[in-house]
């Protein structure tokens, strides 16, 4: 009997940042064109879309909300604060700035004032993140994603390492268009829900894994609730409908506004290992790898700091009879001679046929 072919789509940053955003908003609301990137992180959330105000093409959101945070930053990374320039934070990149936070808060003693500062300031990059960025891509799905989506087969299945909403709300917006519910976002739901966990239920299941968390994965504060350090499922209650940005800010159970979002920084990956929840995913998509012939990549460049995620895609080499493997690549510099993501996917993925695409509208265009 001929093999299932089965397909797992996995979305980086990229994934987020090319996304065709909709519904189309008011530019006051949507005052942005593009999720902004790691490797220029500030200056692209900086920059605003306000047609009523053509001079007004950027603002220091940073410094409006975290004024400490931002002369942080500002004095770390010796940018000019004559003024506010944008051009000086090109080249800010946030996973350096968090790698920095968390560099300091272990290198000074405990209970020293610069430990507390540096504690201090990746409490606060957090909570300027959100609500923040949620709000820049609140209940919005992708055009291009969806036609993605729209081809998965119900064994198929999606792993995002974005914090953002916009695949759930496009696998949420491609069941509406086939009028009915989908594998990948109903079996998310019911992994939420789920008191207890067994990875090997899942592999002939189509899943949405997101293994850095979620901004929307909010965990109540309060220590008197039953809820304490539980992930809040962002649905409506015994259904598969998505709670708006909103609605997730109230504790389920004890009706408190105590809560944080779940969600893995890049530098934090010793929280995989301390969450069962999250591990727990790692281990289901390592079961997806058993039966898939076909990984597509979109916008993710394996990252020499993303030790877990190169470890889960070599667990491949461990599979014995494996079928034959089909990688597709989404990214500009894949193709490129000797650039780092082409050799990383070709060291990864050695004796596999790769295909690479530059764009997600051009992947879909094919």
């Amino acid at each position: 009997m001929a093999k299932k072919d089965r397909k797992i789509v996995i979305l980086g940053a990229g994934a987020s940042i090319g996304s065709k955003r909709f519904p189309i908003r008011s530019s006051h609301d949507q005052f942005r064109d593009t999720m902004p990137s790691a490797e220029n992180f500030f200056f692209d959330l900086f920059k605003v879309n306000n047609p009523e105000n053509k001079y007004l093409n950027s603002l220091n959101f940073l410094g409006l909300t975290y004024e400490g945070l931002h002369d942080l930053i500002v004095r770390s990374w010796n940018i000019n604060n004559d003024g506010f320039d944008p051009n000086e934070w090109k080249g800010v990149n946030i996973e350096e700035v968090m790698t920095f936070f968390e560099v300091g808060s272990n290198m000074h003693p405990k209970g020293s004032n610069e430990q507390k500062m540096f504690n201090k300031a990746q409490e606060y990059l957090l909570s300027f993140l959100n609500p923040f960025m949620p709000m820049i891509c609140e209940d919005q799905h992708c055009e291009y994603l969806l036609q993605v989506f729209w081809q998965l087969d119900k064994s198929d299945s999606i792993i995002s390492y974005n914090w953002d909403t916009i695949a759930e709300f496009t696998l949420q917006e491609a069941a509406r268009m086939k009028r009915g519910e989908l594998a990948q976002l109903r079996n998310y739901a019911k992994l939420l829900r789920e008191e207890s966990i067994n990875p090997t239920e899942y592999r002939s299941r189509g899943i949405l894994l997101k293994l850095h968390g979620s901004f929307n994965w909010m965990m109540c504060e309060n220590k008197e609730c039953h809820s304490f350090n539980k992930i809040a499922a962002p649905f409506q209650p015994r259904k598969y409908k998505l709670l708006k940005l909103r609605e997730t800010w109230n504790c389920p159970t004890c009706g408190g506004k105590r809560l944080k979002p779940l969600i893995v920084p890049p530098v934090s990956n010793k929280m995989i290992h301390k969450n069962s929840f999250l591990k727990n995913q790692w281990m289901i998509a390592r079961e997806k790898l058993i039966d898939v012939t076909e990984l597509i990549f979109i916008g993710y460049s394996f990252p020499p700091t993303d030790y877990y995620t190169e470890w889960l895609f070599r667990q491949l080499n461990f599979i014995e009879n494996r079928h034959p493997l089909k990688v597709t690549v989404v990214n500009p510099e894949f193709g490129k001679r000797n650039t780092y993501v082409t050799r990383r996917y070709n060291n990864i993925f050695k004796g596999a046929e790769i295909t690479g695409f530059k764009t997600l509208k051009d992947y879909v265009k094919n």
